[in-house]
């Protein structure tokens, strides 16, 4: 990002994460503490949508253009209901399984969207969110986690799950 924009934002993202607790720091899973491959996660569900939607059409909704603003969110939409799922799953995961490790796993181009581990890390848990079920794709699923399975150097002990809004 700082190569792109040509300027140090190391300072402002610090303060971000630590002064006014907005964002925080996510890791791929099993990946080392230290790694710099990070992604920043806004922390509050309500404030990622405010930016999201609101903030990034500010002017539209100064002007009143609310089939703007209704146009710009249907076209997102699919990509937020997406977010909110990963979110919903993972806190549950959080709360009601024995697992201590609840993040996403990423590398190269491909990804996993909840990786669940306990300290021992003998079993992981693996899940994919989709919107329904019909957009659940088995033979691709299956690609991932075994491309998963490959690159993370965890080849047993993956329970693989895809999630979707019936397993709420």
């Amino acid at each position: 990002m700082e190569a792109i924009l040509g300027v140090n934002i190391g300072g402002h993202l610090s303060r971000l994460e630590c002064e006014y607790d907005l964002i925080h720091k996510e890791r791929p899973a099993f990946s080392d503490p230290l790694s710099r491959n990070v992604r920043y996660k806004v922390k509050d569900i309500e404030t990622e949508f405010w930016l999201r939607f609101v903030e990034s059409n500010r002017q539209a909704v100064e002007r009143g253009d609310y089939d703007a603003i209704v146009s710009f969110f249907q076209s997102g939409e699919a990509e937020w209901n997406h977010i909110a799922l990963k979110r919903y799953f993972s806190q549950k995961m959080r709360e009601e399984t024995s697992f201590q490790h609840v993040c996403g796993w990423w590398k190269d181009d491909c990804q996993m969207d909840i990786v669940a581990w306990s300290d021992n890390r003998k079993r992981a848990l693996v899940a994919d969110v989709f919107p329904s079920e019909a957009a659940f794709n088995g033979e691709d699923f299956h690609k991932k986690v075994n491309s998963f399975k490959l690159m993370s150097g965890r080849a047993s002990g993956i329970d693989p799950r895809y999630l979707t809004p019936g397993d709420m």
